[in-house]
């Protein structure tokens, strides 16, 4: 099959366009200098995001994402030669697509996961619900954006369709000026707050909580889309006390304001599938420390990631400590090496590249 066209179907609704959108740019100009089209699928509620990417407003098209109208739209939309590329769609959504994908000829279909499984949910039966999609998915192809992910997809959809592309950054994002958002002379400690419980917002504030020394030093910022519900939940979970440490902030396009001027990154997740903020962080400079979970844990060639334990607050507080001891030669020297080493492998560029290959494979099928 000659590939003519890329439709990125995106249930994407977050604040900020990040890397995701950086990345899906990148590719589209890729393609469009090897004559192929693209067009973007995004949620009916986000046409007025600000999400500061120069996407082509002529090959975007907004629309309600239930199996139905995907379906009833993709009949319609497409022909020869098309390759669909899906985000974040559930597996009822990626019925609407394959009902329709079903009458056309030389089109296929390309799904990437972003998502692990849930490990507090029961896997066994996860897999169970789910192995069926192997027969109904079986001209679709899958891919990973960790060893996490690609795992558990090849145990699903085997291992003849499915491909591992780990994610990538955007450099020029983060490589703007700064401006310190800190007025103190506290040390600054960011999380990631808007999925509360999954990020390991509650395992730190406990740990931190305990530790009279480091509370009166630094400042917990926890960055949320959703400021008022995620402070509500902090205040009910541990009183209005644990306020004199912890600050909660909106999150910005601008991360790197976050990142540049904070002493380090505290990612103690229950559970990722990659980790995006834990390589932003490291390449801005900022200390990271990150729980050994799946997903997470395939950054782990980044040379000076600090690595704890799940669930584990003492273990938090050791790296915690551990950073706080540290000579500002020695911080500049491990920053320095995880730029680099985030510079080589983990590029728009490459990442781009990779996709492309994926496609072409796919269009072999």
């Amino acid at each position: 099959m000659k590939i003519k066209r890329v439709i990125f179907i995106c249930n994407y609704a977050a604040n900020y366009g990040g890397n995701f959108l950086a990345s899906l740019k990148n590719l589209a100009v890729y393609l469009k200098k090897k004559k192929i089209n693209v067009k973007y699928i995004f949620p009916m509620g986000t046409t007025t995001k600000e999400w500061n990417i120069e996407l082509n407003q002529d090959q975007v098209h907004y629309m309600n994402m239930d199996k139905r109208s995907l379906r009833n739209y993709l009949k319609k939309e497409l022909v020869k030669g098309d390759i669909v590329h899906t985000h974040f769609l559930s597996h009822r959504q990626l019925l609407g697509i394959k009902e329709a994908v079903n009458s056309k000829k030389e089109v296929k279909v390309i799904c990437q996961e972003h998502m692990d499984l849930d490990p507090r949910h029961n896997k066994i039966f996860e897999l169970l619900k789910r192995i069926s999609f192997r027969i109904i998915f079986k001209k679709f192809t899958f891919i990973g954006v960790s060893s996490s992910v690609y795992q558990r997809l090849k145990a699903i959809y085997g291992s003849k369709n499915t491909y591992l592309v780990e994610n990538a950054i955007s450099y020029k994002r983060l490589d703007k000026k700064s401006i310190n958002l800190f007025k103190d002379k506290k040390k600054h400690l960011i999380i990631m707050g808007t999925d509360y419980e999954r990020k390991g917002v509650d395992i730190a504030i406990k740990a931190i909580q305990k530790e009279n020394e480091i509370k009166s030093n630094i400042e917990l910022d926890v960055v949320s889309n959703f400021v008022n519900d995620t402070k509500e939940k902090i205040i009910s979970q541990f009183g209005e006390n644990v306020l004199s440490f912890v600050n909660v902030m909106p999150t910005d396009n601008n991360v790197q304001d976050f990142y540049k001027n904070a002493l380090a990154f505290l990612s103690p997740s229950r559970h990722e599938a990659f980790g995006y903020a834990n390589v932003e962080a490291a390449y801005c400079g900022a200390q990271v420390i990150a729980s050994n979970v799946p997903g997470q844990n395939t950054l782990k060639k980044i040379p000076y990631i600090i690595w704890i334990q799940p669930e584990n607050g003492s273990s938090l507080i050791v790296a915690i400590k551990s950073v706080l001891s540290k000579s500002q030669i020695q911080l500049e020297k491990e920053a320095q090496a995880n730029k680099e080493y985030i510079m080589k492998h983990y590029s728009l560029n490459s990442w781009t590249k990779k996709i492309y290959k994926v496609y072409l494979k796919a269009s072999l099928l």
